[in-house]
């Protein structure tokens, strides 16, 4: 986190405690907001510190900083830059601005999630990371995500990941899903592997034919 950040969020620590109340402090905190909204809009600065600014910037101006992390959310440049596990909740600058936002504004955080589902710019495990997301706080909205991942043209492993997250939901769709991302990979060379993940996925929701799919593949090899 760089200092600048650093000393606005100590500016902010210092004024939920209460202890910046009187007016002589307005102009201070004036500054550090102006400071933090300025940081958060910077293209040239790196996605992580921009989200921080903007997470800093709610604390002093809640309106103002719930708008700069939606901004962040939208703002596909920050795709370029991940860390480096696809599969951590912080992967994505932009989910990470989105469960800010939820903190902050329920109803726009879950719209931006939302929103995550549905961009087919970001990496497939986001996608499923912000379906997951709707689904921890109960959003009605989170089984058609996890059906719509299911069935999207994303990578095998988040599919059948969004099949697996969709059976508590919906186990009739989750088995629909299942076999239709076995015949949509037949001609994968790692067909066979994924094949018989699918196929225990489906011996889970206790489908017969999961066994029967596990069990031809074994005699086929």
């Amino acid at each position: 986190m760089p200092d600048n950040i650093r000393g606005c969020l100590l500016i902010a620590t210092q004024l939920s405690l209460g202890t910046l109340l009187a007016d002589t402090w307005k102009p201070l905190l004036q500054t550090a907001a102006q400071a933090m909204a300025t940081a958060s809009a910077d293209d040239d600065s790196d996605a992580t510190s921009r989200v921080w600014a903007a997470r800093v910037l709610a604390e002093l101006d809640l309106q103002e900083g719930t708008t700069a992390l939606e901004t962040l959310v939208d703002d596909r440049l920050l795709d370029e830059e991940f860390n480096e596990d696809p599969h951590s909740p912080d992967f994505s600058d932009r989910l990470v601005a989105a469960r800010s936002l939820l903190e902050l504004d329920p109803v726009r955080g879950r719209d931006a999630c939302r929103r995550l589902v549905h961009d087919s710019h970001l990496y497939d495990s986001v996608r499923v990371r912000a379906a997951e997301v709707l689904l921890s706080v109960g959003d009605e909205r989170a089984r058609h995500a996890m059906e719509y991942l299911a069935g999207a043209d994303i990578h095998f492993d988040d599919r059948l990941d969004a099949a697996r997250r969709l059976a508590p939901l919906a186990p009739e769709a989750a088995v629909r899903a299942l076999h239709t991302l076995i015949k949509d990979y037949r001609g994968d060379p790692d067909w066979v592997d994924w094949c018989r993940d699918a196929a225990q996925a489906l011996t889970g929701l206790g489908d017969p034919r999961g066994r029967q799919i596990t069990g031809g593949l074994s005699t086929s090899l």
